[in-house]
């Protein structure tokens, strides 16, 4: 039993990983508030299913460019585009705040950032898929990626909730703190992790 629990969460006994781990908690527990949040925006300032529906469409983008993000990754510092990639989530977040607590933000504006976001996001999963390897080994790569999509579902799950209960708590504006917050959060984490490259 020992050795399975041990070789299940092995990969938390590694700093980089932990943190790493941490970081994505962090972004997609943020990415599945602001998804709740925006969703309910569109649909209640325009009454739209079509529109609620290009919002979310939108909010995959990127995926269009993933294959040419993977040749930027492959030929730059994957540290620094990883810092870099989320910095650019943290900034769409400001974004939303500061245009959300001057009520300056509308469904266009929305649709907007959510098409940048979208890449932002895509391109944020390419680096850290390819970063993975050299954080765990080829050994615990495995575990790595179960304990990841582990993370991943825990905030599917809880990011909503926790959306759902601030939005009718506190409001849109409030909302946006705590998402960036977690955003936040995530670039000093990321910023700890130390690469052999």
């Amino acid at each position: 039993m020992i050795e399975v629990l041990r070789t299940t969460f092995g990969c938390l006994t590694l700093r980089n990983y932990r943190l790493l781990w941490v970081a994505d908690l962090a972004v997609t527990w943020a990415d599945f508030m602001e998804m709740l949040i925006l969703s309910w925006y569109v649909l209640s300032h325009t009454n739209s299913p079509l529109l609620l529906g290009f919002y979310a469409a939108l909010r995959f983008s990127g995926s269009l460019g993933a294959p040419f993000f993977g040749l930027v990754v492959d030929r730059f510092n994957r540290g620094i585009l990883y810092i870099v990639s989320r910095t650019s989530l943290l900034v769409i977040a400001g974004s939303f705040l500061l245009l959300s607590s001057s009520d300056a933000l509308s469904t266009v504006i929305v649709l907007i950032l959510s098409t940048i976001s979208g890449f932002s996001k895509t391109f944020d999963q390419v680096v850290r898929n390819s970063l993975l390897p050299e954080v765990v080994g080829r050994d615990r790569l495995q575990s790595g990626l179960a304990l990841s999509r582990t993370g991943r579902d825990i905030t599917q799950i809880a990011g909503p909730v926790t959306g759902g209960l601030l939005m009718s708590t506190f409001g849109l504006s409030q909302c946006f703190v705590v998402i960036f917050c977690l955003y936040i959060s995530s670039v000093v984490l990321v910023m700890r992790i130390r690469l052999l490259s």
